[in-house]
C-alpha cells in the first residue's frame, strides 16, 4: 500500500468514528472534512531501510 492508497479510504473508514466535542458541533464541523484536514497537514512517511517508517 502506498500512502495515496491510505488517503483515499481514510475519510470513510475514520470519519464515522470521531466524537466531536459539544465545541465542534456548536461550530458545525463535520467528521470528514477533519480527517480530511488532517491527511493534508501530515506529510507522508519516507522510507528508512527495508520499512517505511523503520529505523535499520
Amino acid at each position: 500500500m502506498t500512502p495515496d492508497d491510505i488517503k483515499e479510504v481514510a475519510v470513510p473508514v475514520l470519519a464515522h468514528r470521531l466524537i466531536l466535542t459539544p465545541e465542534a458541533e456548536l461550530n458545525q464541523r463535520d467528521p470528514a472534512t477533519i480527517v480530511a484536514e488532517v491527511l493534508a497537514h501530515t506529510p507522508a512517511p519516507t522510507r528508512v531501510g527495508g520499512r517505511a517508517g523503520t529505523e535499520s
